[in-house]
């Protein structure tokens, strides 16, 4: 046996690297069965070898691999590790591993240079931790430190407002909020000049957690702003509070939301209305008007019709996303002056309001409007 003593690391290297080449199942020996001796270790004495070696359950394992060297005890016909071949040997020490290990490291990470130096150093370090006094914490981090204190205990409720907030951000009383974001309430101040009412939040304002500041919803302001309207005394909210879509790849595609779903959000839209004071509910399409007025309420015979709704007044007129879908741009244009117009009047309605003898608009109840369908449905 050609035994390399005190061979460099780099001559090793070489040997095994070289051994590594011929490394073949003994199964090419002709020994015998490779049963584990009483069904325990890695093989038999007969069919092992320090290329492969078997464990119980036949699955086959390279020694040259695990240990690190092509010692082998065992001499297998056909085997170039064998016992009587007279092939270089090899074998690693575990400082030498250590170190080729640290070494491969140390080249592939240029940070690792540091560590001998941190390592000298480090004792030293630590002795002068041990004997420092105790250091004040500093006045940021005092106050850092109380905010996340505060954080973490909860408050109650300034108004019945942030009340009811808070309880609509664990909302869970229909499955859309599974696949949401999150919920999208309303915004705006409590005292406002006109209530907006769309449909449900888009892809934008389910990542965010704001009304209308998507593509619709810039539409929608710009034309507020054009109507005469400031954004300051707006409220915005949605029929639905939470995003309901179809995955289409990686984007998500808006979906109407039924009837059911629009009943159920319902629940939360009565209340947030009720918190807020304004003589003016705009509704912005089909699903807003049926939340607010009711399943009979439809929108091709009611927009641009003002109509009481209790003390209230209420418009209803298209959603602005009707307008960026719309294809043909006679079209488009003709209805983006209707909205223009139906924003205008809710403008009036809002600042100035209408007498009870005007003929430009006559008030109705919702009631009389929805006989008044019926009627002409019939």
């Amino acid at each position: 046996m050609n035994i390399q003593i005190g061979a460099s690391l780099q001559r090793k290297l070489a040997i095994l690297a070289d051994a590594a080449k011929y490394d073949a199942s003994c199964a090419s020996s002709g020994a015998g069965g490779r049963n584990s001796r009483d069904g325990k270790g890695l093989g038999s004495t007969t069919g092992s070898g320090i290329c492969h070696a078997y464990t119980p359950d036949g699955r086959c394992v390279s020694l040259l691999k695990v240990l690190l060297t092509n010692f082998c005890v065992y001499d297998c016909a056909f085997c170039v590790n064998r016992l009587s071949s007279n092939t270089p040997r090899a074998r690693f020490k575990v400082e030498e591993v250590v170190a080729l290990t640290l070494g491969f490291y140390r080249r592939n990470l240029p940070e690792t240079r540091q560590i001998a130096a941190m390592s000298s150093a480090a004792r030293l370090r630590e002795d002068e931790m041990v004997a420092a006094p105790a250091a004040k914490a500093e006045h940021g981090a005092v106050r850092v430190a109380a905010r996340f204190a505060e954080a973490r205990t909860p408050r109650e409720p300034v108004d019945a407002y942030e009340a009811l907030l808070r309880e609509a951000k664990v909302c869970r009383l229909c499955p859309l909020a599974d696949c949401a974001t999150q919920t999208v309430f309303g915004e705006g101040p409590m005292q406002a000049r006109a209530i907006f009412v769309g449909e449900q939040p888009g892809d934008q304002e389910d990542l965010q957690g704001r009304p209308f500041v998507g593509p619709a919803g810039m539409l929608l302001r710009s034309a507020l702003r054009e109507a005469g309207f400031s954004e300051a005394e707006c409220y915005l909210t949605n029929a639905v509070k939470h995003f309901k879509f179809v995955p289409r790849g990686k984007r998500r595609i808006h979906k109407t939301p039924g009837a059911r779903e629009i009943d159920h959000c319902r629940w939360w839209l009565d209340r947030e209305l009720a918190l807020v004071k304004s003589p003016l509910v705009v509704t912005l399409g089909a699903s807003a008007l049926r939340a607010v007025a009711g399943p009979s309420a439809r929108l091709v015979d009611m927009r641009g019709r003002p109509v009481a709704l209790g003390a209230r007044t209420l418009l209803p007129t298209i959603h602005p996303a009707y307008l960026l879908r719309l294809p043909d741009p006679n079209a488009k244009e003709a209805e983006t002056r209707a909205f223009a117009n139906d924003l205008k009047q809710a403008a009036f309605l809002a600042y100035e309001g209408l007498e009870d003898n005007d003929s430009r608009s006559p008030l109705l109840s919702c009631n009389d409007s929805h006989k008044e369908v019926r009627s002409q449905q019939g």
